[in-house]
């Protein structure tokens, strides 16, 4: 390491040390929009756990209940 080197790391350990330089952390929401055509389930919650099994396998990403919503369903028959 050569002693310009050295030279600039001291600097930069003072700047930081007297607040000169900082640096920040981010974070940040991502939303990721899927309409879903449809799925047959007995019920709401059984629905939402075939939401989040389904998206886990295809995308490997593991979703939170709330994070599924505009859930609406009809009363399918079987026409008899």
């Amino acid at each position: 390491m050569s002693i310009q080197t050295i030279i600039s790391l001291m600097k930069m350990a003072t700047y930081f040390k007297e607040g000169i330089m900082s640096l920040k952390s981010f974070t940040s929401t991502i939303t990721y929009s899927v309409f879903d055509m449809g799925r047959e389930c007995e019920t709401k919650e059984e629905y939402i756990e075939w939401v989040k099994q389904s998206f886990q396998e295809e995308h490997n990403i593991d979703l939170e209940d709330h994070e599924i919503t505009n859930i609406e369903y009809e009363e399918v028959t079987d026409g008899n």
